[in-house]
């Protein structure tokens, strides 16, 4: 339940780290996150674009500190930051499961919502390289309009 009371169901998974890009893991080598949605007493709750995680999943994911609750953390992006990694012969694949994501968009004036998005599979040596150019690469200038 929140403070003010109002039963929030939430799914709670617990991560062991093997490998960190960028950033630090917590202390044991073990991320606690929390997904909004999940079953609490007789309510349950599901959330169009939250991750799910499997017990015994391998995955390669992107989190972000959870903004009110310390030593939390959250899936960034929801289902866009979670990969789950996968043996396809002598490769380690990542895949997203994008099939609750759509593309809304607005035309003369109606939304439009497009199909759920597919995605290829990535190495995950590939991913890992690109995760480490990207932090690598310096910061965008923004330049001013006058």
């Amino acid at each position: 339940a929140t403070p003010d009371g109002v039963l929030e169901p939430r799914t709670h998974v617990w991560i062991a780290v093997h490998e960190v890009l960028a950033g630090a893991a917590p202390e044991g080598g073990v991320v606690h996150l929390w997904e909004p949605g999940g079953r609490a007493g007789n309510v349950e709750t599901t959330v169009a674009g939250a991750p799910h995680y499997e017990a015994g999943e391998d995955v390669f994911v992107f989190l972000a500190n959870d903004k009110h609750e310390r030593g939390l953390y959250r899936t960034l992006e929801l289902t866009q930051g979670k990969y789950s990694v996968q043996n396809a012969g002598e490769e380690r694949m990542a895949i997203r499961d994008m099939a609750d994501v759509s593309v809304v968009r607005w035309r003369r004036k109606r939304m439009e919502v497009g199909p759920p998005s597919q995605e290829q599979p990535i190495n995950v040596l590939k991913l890992s390289a690109r995760v480490r150019a990207l932090r690598l690469a310096p910061a965008p200038r923004k330049e001013l309009n006058r």
